[in-house]
């Protein structure tokens, strides 16, 4: 569906200052998918953002929010640290994620949740990404055991499988996802 026509630059900028200091926002009308930008002064706004405003009900039509991405200028992550996320909570989404673990260090370089391709439902783990060891490290210890939603999460280091190729967790991850993310510093919002 379509913003709602009573939704202006002016309503979006009041809703998302709820998150911090907006620098921009702009509103683009389309006739099937309306969508918005906020640009926020700082990355930790626009994460919270994300985790305070995803779904929030704007006159009854829920947005969802979510980083916006520079099309083909993505972060090349094969020499990043990764660490394994687990038990999240069925609604984590690769954007709440990222939020959550980048409000913590601006070194997060990506998160991704594992969905189960037949039934699209999470799997009830991810893999987030850093841009050097001290990080991924003190995301380990300083947030295994937060909460996300409503479950405390488990994190630790990602390891190469053997013969798979495939970032696991050695006692119970199966796959993982390509890890390919890049934050412009802008957050998008669009309805649903």
């Amino acid at each position: 569906g379509n913003i709602h026509v009573q939704v202006t630059e002016a309503l979006l900028r009041e809703v998302f200052q709820s998150a911090g200091s907006v620098d921009g926002c702009k509103l683009i009308r389309k006739e099937k998918s309306s969508y918005g930008f906020v640009d926020y002064y700082e990355r930790g706004s626009a994460a919270l953002a994300i985790l305070t405003l995803n779904r929030k009900q704007i006159f009854g039509q829920p947005i969802r929010v979510n980083w916006a991405y520079a099309s083909g200028q993505r972060e090349d992550t094969t020499d990043h640290f990764h660490i394994f996320v687990g038990d999240l909570s069925p609604e984590v989404t690769d954007s709440a994620l990222f939020a959550f673990f980048s409000a913590y260090s601006p070194n997060c370089s990506d998160a991704r949740v594992m969905w189960d391709q037949k039934t699209g439902r999470s799997r009830g783990y991810g893999f987030v990404s850093f841009r050097n060891q001290q990080d991924a490290q003190s995301a380990i210890n300083d947030l295994n055991g937060q909460w996300l939603g409503n479950r405390q999460i488990r994190c630790n280091w990602a390891t190469k499988g053997a013969n798979s190729g495939e970032d696991q967790l050695t006692s119970d991850s199966k796959s993982i996802a390509d890890v390919n993310n890049n934050f412009t510093g802008k957050c998008k919002a669009e309805i649903k």
